[in-house]
């Protein structure tokens, strides 16, 4: 996707996407957004590349009338906090909800055949509930739209009081994965042991604020990096087996009840925050030398990663090796791959790829792969090319 600015003066702008295609490659150009108060058309948008050029695409654009404009709004069941804050396109329109309120309406208009979808951009609090989108997308046909609903219950939230006396200044990871393997909450960035304890409240993945959590099942999963090998910050630090800490916590929340999970080690008592164990990862080459760094990711299992995962992802662990050539590999396997520090008690997903042309991005001729852990030491994952 690319992003055009606003011409100046009426005069045309170009516009070029970052990726590259090879001969023979297919391409179709469609205008994902259209600008307020015009209506664009891509002219000679689908072909292929010969002899290593593609046809300019060019996108023209006209000015329409604000009658050609339609609403999108909907219905809203059980408010009872305050901020709850609608996003309209990925926040090209907000829209505050009063509290209470049991309809809303985005107050700027959508062009007809224009794709639209209703997400929620702040739960609301006083009491924190949980507020969920149905029926939230679609595209403008000739009417406005009033069928989304957005329902709202009683929500949770989660704290962690950890205690551990022997460190100070150690880096805290902790994720929160519902029954259907998505991560629903994680640790402050700054969640940190000080003075042998951390308490933090468990915030959301994607937005700014604590996780508001309906009533359910989860899984939280608390690390503790004890040698201090991970970066300040870093998404990945490097947890070793039988040198950090971890532990895997059923957890049983209930509607509008807040909780937080105790976790206090001392000497003698491991059980309660046990050392890592050390998971074996094999790597399969498949026949195939590597041209550039092997990473794999390490995810609760049932998560499709994609490649690279984007910002600030579910991984909780990360697996590279540096390596090119036929002598990084012995009996067919990558050499040189580091043991994993995780709980084995529990299934992950692994998910590894080598930028064979180092554009920083998956294309035709990387290597991938990806395997469940099935809750083994070891780990096989057999890389193929991408096609």
């Amino acid at each position: 996707m690319v992003e055009v600015e606003r011409p100046r003066n009426g005069q045309a702008a170009d516009f070029r996407f970052a990726t590259e295609l090879l001969p023979a490659d297919a391409y179709s150009v469609i205008v994902a957004t259209q600008p307020p108060g015009h209506r664009c058309t891509a002219l000679n948008a689908q072909g292929r590349v010969i002899q290593g050029v593609a046809p300019t695409v060019v996108v023209s654009c006209v000015p329409v009338f604000d009658d050609a404009t339609y609403t999108i709004g909907g219905r809203i069941d059980g408010l009872e906090g305050e901020g709850l804050t609608l996003a309209l396109n990925n926040g090209q329109q907000t829209f505050e909800v009063a509290p209470e309120a049991n309809r809303f309406v985005f107050p700027g208009g959508v062009l007809d055949d224009t794709a639209w979808e209703v997400s929620v951009q702040r739960q609301p609090q006083g009491p924190t509930q949980d507020c969920r989108v149905e029926d939230g997308i679609g595209v403008v046909d000739g009417a406005h739209e009033e069928g989304v609903r957005v329902r709202c219950v009683d929500a949770s939230q989660v704290s962690v009081d950890l205690f551990w006396p022997p460190s100070d200044g150690s880096r805290v990871q902790a994720f929160l994965v519902d029954e259907g393997g998505h991560m629903v909450g994680r640790e402050p960035q700054d969640a940190r042991l000080n003075r042998g304890r951390a308490l933090f409240t468990l915030q959301a993945p994607n937005r700014a604020g604590a996780a508001a959590l309906a009533e359910g099942r989860f899984l939280l999963w608390i690390f503790v990096d004890h040698d201090n090998e991970g970066s300040p910050g870093s998404l990945t630090p490097a947890f070793r087996p039988g040198v950090d800490l971890g532990r895997l916590i059923p957890l049983r929340l209930l509607a509008g009840r807040p909780h937080t999970e105790v976790i206090r080690w001392s000497a003698g008592d491991e059980a309660r925050l046990p050392p890592l164990d050390e998971i074996e990862l094999v790597v399969d080459m498949g026949g195939e030398d590597p041209s550039g760094e092997l990473i794999c990711w390490w995810a609760p299992s049932g998560l499709e990663l994609p490649i690279p995962p984007g910002r600030d992802p579910p991984v909780i662990s990360t697996t590279r090796v540096l390596c090119q050539g036929d002598a990084c590999v012995d009996g067919g396997n990558l050499v040189g791959v580091p043991r994993v520090g995780l709980p084995n008690t529990i299934d992950y997903g692994v998910t590894c790829w080598i930028d064979q042309d180092g554009d920083g991005q998956l294309s035709d001729g990387d290597l991938r792969g990806h395997q469940n852990s099935d809750g083994d030491d070891r780990v096989v994952v057999r890389m193929r090319e991408r096609n």
